[in-house]
C-alpha cells in the first residue's frame, strides 16, 4: 500500500472522514516538502505525529521530535529514515541553530495556552536558521474534526504571536473545492459544543449547501484566505506563494 494510501486510512481511522478526498491536506503537505527541499543540512520536525515525517521529511539528516512515545514508535515500525527524539516543542533539546530548516506542522492549536504556543515559536526560532509552521484557518470548522484542538487562528491574530518579518500565506487550494468552510459568521460558530453550539452548526451545514451558501462562500473567499494558515521564518520559499 502506498504511503498516501496509509495516510487517507490513518485520517479515515482518528477523524471518521476521508480528509483528503478534498486536496487541502495533501496541499499542505506538498507545501511542506518544497520547503525543507532545498536543505541540505539537519532539518526538525517539531511535534511530528504518527505519519507525516514519512510523506514530508524522511531522509537521513532529519530529526522528527514528538511528546507521545507511542507516535515515534509508530514512525519506527515505518521505517523512517531520520532521527527519532521525545521531547516537548515548547522546550526543544537542542543547542542555538542548529538546525538549517524547521517546521511546525498542525500543532500550536493543540497547545492549551497562548504562552505555550510563544515558547514553541521561540524554541523554533532559537534552534533553527528558517522554519514553516502551519495551522488551521480558524474561517474553517476544523474544531469539530478533531477533540483535541484547544487554540484557533487566523492570518490576523496569529501574526501577534510570530517573530516580526514572519510572513503569512494561507495554503494555496480555491475555496470552491473547500467543504468545511462555514457560512454563518465565526462568532457565532465560536462556541462549546452544547445544545446552541449543535444547533448552530446543523444550521450552517445546510445553509452551505443552498444557493445563497455558495454565493457567500464566493465572497468570503478572498477576505479569509485558504483553509490552511502557512507562516514562514527567514526563508525566500514564500515569495513564490500567492496569498
Amino acid at each position: 500500500m502506498c504511503e498516501r494510501l496509509k495516510f487517507d486510512k490513518y485520517l479515515q481511522r482518528r477523524i471518521g472522514i476521508e480528509w483528503l478526498s478534498n486536496p487541502l491536506q495533501s496541499d499542505r503537505l506538498a507545501i511542506l516538502r518544497e520547503f525543507l527541499s532545498s536543505s541540505s543540512e539537519y532539518v526538525l520536525d517539531c511535534g511530528c505525529g504518527e505519519i507525516e515525517p514519512v510523506l514530508v521529511c524522511n531522509t537521513g539528516n532529519a530529526i522528527a521530535l514528538d511528546i507521545g512515545i507511542s507516535g515515534l514508535k509508530n514512525l519506527k515500525s515505518n521505517k523512517f529514515k531520520g532521527h527519532l527524539v521525545l521531547g516537548s516543542c515548547t522546550y526543544l533539546p537542542f543547542r542555538d541553530k542548529c538546525f538549517e530548516k524547521s517546521i511546525c506542522s498542525e500543532v500550536i492549536e493543540h497547545l492549551p495556552t497562548d504562552l505555550d504556543v510563544k515558547k514553541c515559536i521561540k524554541e523554533l526560532e532559537r534552534v533553527s536558521n528558517a522554519f514553516m509552521l502551519t495551522t488551521p484557518n480558524n474561517q474553517f470548522d476544523f474544531r469539530w474534526l478533531e477533540h483535541t484542538h484547544k487554540r484557533f487562528f487566523n492570518t490576523k491574530n496569529i501574526r501577534q504571536l510570530l517573530p516580526r518579518g514572519t510572513l503569512v500565506t494561507t495554503s494555496r487550494v480555491p475555496h470552491s473545492k473547500a467543504q468545511y468552510m462555514p457560512i454563518l459568521p465565526y462568532f457565532l460558530l465560536d462556541k462549546p459544543r452544547g445544545r446552541i453550539g449543535n444547533l448552530l452548526i446543523f444550521l450552517d451545514f445546510h445553509v452551505r449547501k443552498t444557493p445563497i451558501g455558495r454565493i457567500v462562500k464566493r465572497i468570503k473567499g478572498p477576505l479569509y484566505g485558504m483553509a490552511f494558515i502557512v507562516a514562514v521564518y527567514r526563508d525566500r520559499w514564500i515569495t513564490t506563494t500567492p496569498t
